[in-house]
């Protein structure tokens, strides 16, 4: 069953204008649901370099590498050779278009997801650092006036194992912990559920978020 729904994964959802806008509709929310402003998306491009990668294994991470373009080529599937046929059609010109098209996308979409879950991991660490500056006797708004304190700050604090863990604790809380899957949940249940991690870690949250924000959980009802 995984094989028909790999297929379909590489060479359907990066063409499908309700994944892209799903996927960034859905991240702007869930962002926001975090508690991110607009001054933690501009922290979160000029400081990416303090990111960690494990910060940012979106849904669309590594969907399509060539481990998988390998499996599609050797796929035998019921008897068709179905293989040879993607073997072919990669060869091909408009396959090798298909192709850059494909990865293009989901590189776009994987930008996306790195994007909104890097603002997340970066609010958590300058609410962090503007609560060390304010011990100092520094006021909350040093943003404003002295950004490039607030940023040295904010490196600082993300050599904290403690506190950059919780980050990271933050953004797979709200954004999704996609590789946090137990052994038959990878052989069994994600095959036959292309999206179940992502259901998996959405159902966790509606289910944590009125125990963990209540406030927040009920500006969404409304």
């Amino acid at each position: 069953l995984d094989k028909p729904t790999n297929v379909w994964k590489t060479f359907v959802l990066p063409l499908s204008p309700r994944w892209w806008s799903g996927n960034m509709v859905g991240s702007a929310i869930l962002a926001s649901v975090a508690g991110t402003s607009p001054v933690d998306y501009i922290l979160a491009k000029k400081l990416a370099h303090l990111v960690p990668e494990e910060a940012k294994m979106g849904m669309a991470h590594g969907l399509v590498t060539d481990l998988q373009m390998k499996r599609l080529r050797d796929m035998d599937m019921g008897g068709l050779p179905v293989g040879k046929w993607v073997s072919t059609i990669e060869q091909s010109t408009p396959g090798q278009v298909g192709i850059n098209v494909t990865a293009t996308a989901y590189n776009a979409n994987q930008s996306i997801d790195d994007f909104f879950r890097s603002a997340v991991y970066i609010k958590q660490l300058t609410r962090d650092a503007t609560e060390s500056l304010a011990r100092e006797g520094k006021g909350r708004l040093t943003y404003l006036f002295h950004p490039e304190e607030l940023e040295t700050r904010i490196g600082e604090i993300a050599k904290d194992p403690v506190k950059s863990k919780a980050a990271l604790d933050l953004v797979n809380k709200f954004m999704g912990d996609y590789e946090n899957l137990g052994p038959i949940e990878r052989r069994v249940f994600r095959r036959v559920t292309p999206f179940y991690a992502w259901w998996k870690s959405m159902g966790k949250l509606v289910v944590t978020l009125p125990r963990d924000y209540p406030g927040r959980n009920i500006m969404l009802q409304k």
